[in-house]
């Protein structure tokens, strides 16, 4: 059933804000600006703190205050908690989890960040998501972004495994069955999230069964999925625009790679799947995310394979400057400048001695 535009958006929201006002102005305007209401007691956000932070690590301005007044501004009658020092976003992501299923009727939930705009119809086309893959117990979330590793071949009215997780709606069943490993991989996490230690994490989730490509939360939560055996999808249909060109775990030069500055803009399509059709390609969908992993797998291998490579040949060009250094110097010994200076060295070397023993 379509949502008029009086009727409110049904599930809670969660946004997670930082250090980045500009994207937190486009973010949340685009959330006050959907074609179906919000109600703002069902909305939590989270802004995460700048001490220990990555942004203080690398000298970045403290603009927290500005991105507080901005949500503040959109959602004043929300819940908005401020935490001093840097909380990561693994954890911020938890803390909303356990905020928004608190709330009654909260089967899904919807949890947005700041570098997500949110086309007009976003919202529309989470509820019909929702309701299509309800009755689906491996789909346990969704998102309209558009965003899959997989070629949308079947068009944008048909739905693919989610190749990020950007603004997307997670079921509540889901929540529970993974809590006890999430919580075991953020408590790994001792310190500031941009410096944990991949091998803590790594084993503490073998404990589990759970081998992530990344020690992210994305990657985890992802590697959780495919053990638990669990679908996340996306709409064939961009409904909304990835605007992170500088983040946690994006750069000016990768988002222009990537190619998210040629995103379509919006164009007013509404989004359609039936449960009959989801019913059909499931196990499709299921080999499509095998392949999605395999290909994620490879294109990590690539990275790492490069960065060895570039190590190697630093290490070499370093053996070769110690091989020349250790030469010239070999030739300055057998050199008369060396001779000449040897009594004026041993001057130095017996006053150093002097002072030593001062």
């Amino acid at each position: 059933m379509k949502l008029s535009v009086e009727e409110t958006f049904p599930y809670p929201i969660g946004i997670l804000l930082f250090n980045s006002p500009e994207y937190s102005e486009i973010v949340l305007r685009s959330l006050s600006s959907q074609d179906i209401k919000v109600n703002p007691s069902r909305v939590v956000i989270a802004v995460d703190g700048y001490i220990n932070s990555k942004d203080e690590a690398v000298g970045r301005n403290n603009q927290v205050d500005q991105v507080i007044k901005i949500a503040e501004k959109y959602f004043p009658n929300s819940k908005i908690v401020h935490n001093k020092n840097n909380q990561g976003i693994a954890r911020q992501f938890q803390f909303l989890e356990n905020e928004l299923f608190n709330f009654p009727n909260s089967e899904w939930a919807l949890f947005l960040e700041h570098d997500f705009e949110l086309f007009p119809n976003y919202l529309r086309g989470i509820d019909t998501f929702v309701k299509v893959v309800n009755q689906f117990d491996e789909v346990v979330q969704v998102d309209c972004t558009g965003g899959s590793a997989i070629a949308a071949s079947r068009g944008t009215n048909s739905v693919y495994p989610a190749g990020h997780h950007w603004a997307y709606a997670l079921k509540k069943s889901h929540h529970f069955e993974r809590d006890f490993i999430l919580s075991e991989y953020i408590d790994s996490i001792t310190t500031s999230y941009y410096l944990r230690d991949w091998q803590e994490i790594n084993n503490t989730l073998q404990r589990h069964g759970v081998y992530p490509l990344g020690s992210d939360k994305d990657h985890v939560e992802a590697a959780i999925r495919n053990n638990m055996g669990k679908l996340a999808l996306t709409s064939g249909l961009r409904m909304g625009r990835h605007i992170g060109a500088e983040g946690e775990h994006f750069t000016p030069e990768m988002f222009s790679k990537m190619g998210f500055q040629d995103w379509d803009s919006y164009k007013g399509s509404e989004f359609h799947i039936s449960p009959h059709e989801v019913e059909k390609i499931l196990t499709v969908l299921k080999h499509e995310v095998l392949l999605s992993v395999h290909q994620v797998a490879c294109h990590v291998y690539e990275f790492w394979f490069s960065k060895m490579t570039q190590a190697d040949n630093e290490i070499a060009n370093l053996r070769n400057e110690c091989t020349k250094l250790k030469s010239d110097n070999e030739n300055f010994k057998s050199s008369m400048s060396w001779r000449i200076t040897a009594p004026i060295r041993g001057i130095d070397k017996a006053i150093n001695s002097l002072f030593k023993k001062s």
